[in-house]
C-alpha cells in the first residue's frame, strides 16, 4: 500500500540525519520562516487527526461503501493513512532542519494516531458499519439490518439457513429515503402475526437510505445495487432472493393499511386458484 512509502522515507531520513550523513539544522537560522511552518504544521495536524479518525462517518464516504462494497474499505483506509503518514514525514524532515521539538511532538502524535486507523479489513468494516458484508456476483451487497448479509442464495455445500415463509414483501427504492420510512413502519405494524420477510432493493439512491434505515427497521433485508437497475430487473432480482409462499412487489411511496396484509393472506388461502 502507498502509505508505507512516507513511513520508508521517514525512517530513512532519521538514520541519515542522526548518522551525520545528511547536516541536520541547516535551516535553524531562519526563525521567522520557522515560526510560519511551525504555525502551518500545527494547524494541519490539528485538522487531518480528527478529520481522519471520523472519515469513515461522512456520508461521501458511505455512498461509496454502498456503491463499491468492500473494495472501498481499504482504498478509503489507505487514504486515510496516508493523510497522516505524510504530514508526519514532513514534520520529521522540518524537526531536523530547525532542531525545533514542536514538530517532533507532532510527528510522534501522528504516529500514535496511526495505530487507532491502520486499514486492516475488519476494522474498516466495524466502524463503516458493513461488518460481515460481501457483494453477490451481480455486484450488489446484501444486507440486513445492522450490516449482516442476508437474503442471497445459498452457495455451494450450503443449507438455506431459513425455511419457507408465508409472504415475502419486495419493494424497490431510489432517493425515497423518508417515504420509505413511513412505508416500512406501515408494513411493521401491517405485518403482525404474519410470518413475514420484507426485501428492500435499493437501486444506488444517494440519499443514504440504506445507511440511514437499516438501523432503524433491523428485521428488513437491505440490497444495496452498485448502479441503478431498473425497477423490473431490481423486482426479479429481489424475488429470486425471497422466500415467502405469497410475494407482493409493493411501491416505496405506499402506507399499508393495519388489515390490508392479513385479509389478502387470508383470501388467497381460502381461494387457492385465484390468479391462476
Amino acid at each position: 500500500m502507498q502509505f508505507w512509502l512516507p513511513i520508508v522515507i521517514c525512517l530513512v531520513l532519521i538514520v541519515l540525519y542522526e548518522n551525520e550523513v545528511l547536516e541536520p539544522a541547516v535551516w535553524q537560522g531562519f526563525k521567522v520562516n520557522e515560526y510560519y511552518a511551525a504555525i502551518v504544521m500545527e494547524l494541519v495536524t490539528i485538522c487531518l487527526i480528527p478529520l481522519s479518525l471520523r472519515l469513515f462517518k461522512f456520508g461521501f464516504v458511505k455512498r461509496s461503501f454502498t456503491a463499491n462494497g468492500p473494495d472501498a474499505l481499504l482504498r478509503w483506509g489507505t487514504v486515510r493513512m496516508d493523510m497522516l503518514t505524510v504530514p508526519m514525514m514532513v514534520n520529521t524532515f522540518l524537526y531536523y532542519q530547525f532542531m525545533n521539538v514542536a514538530f517532533g511532538y507532532m510527528g510522534i502524535i501522528l504516529l500514535l494516531c496511526m495505530m487507532f486507523v491502520y486499514p486492516s479489513r475488519r476494522r474498516c468494516e466495524d466502524e463503516s458499519g458493513l461488518s460481515g458484508s460481501k457483494p453477490t456476483k451481480d455486484g450488489n451487497s446484501p444486507t440486513k439490518g445492522n450490516g449482516n448479509p442476508t437474503g442471497g442464495k445459498p452457495t455451494a455445500g450450503q443449507k438455506e439457513s431459513k425455511a419457507p415463509m408465508k409472504l415475502s414483501i419486495i419493494i424497490v427504492s431510489y432517493n425515497v429515503r423518508y417515504y420509505l420510512e413511513q412505508c416500512l413502519l406501515s408494513v411493521e405494524k401491517a405485518t403482525a402475526g404474519i410470518d413475514a420477510e420484507v426485501i428492500v432493493f435499493d437501486n444506488h439512491s444517494h440519499d443514504d437510505s440504506v445507511a440511514y434505515l437499516s438501523s432503524r427497521f433491523p428485521k428488513v433485508s437491505f440490497i444495496a445495487s452498485n448502479h441503478n437497475i431498473g425497477f423490473a430487473k431490481a423486482n426479479n432480482r429481489a424475488i429470486r432472493q425471497s422466500l415467502g409462499e405469497y410475494v407482493l412487489l409493493l411501491n416505496p411511496d405506499t402506507v399499508v393499511g393495519e388489515h390490508t396484509l392479513h385479509d389478502a393472506v387470508a383470501f388467497m388461502d381460502a381461494h387457492p386458484d385465484a390468479g391462476a
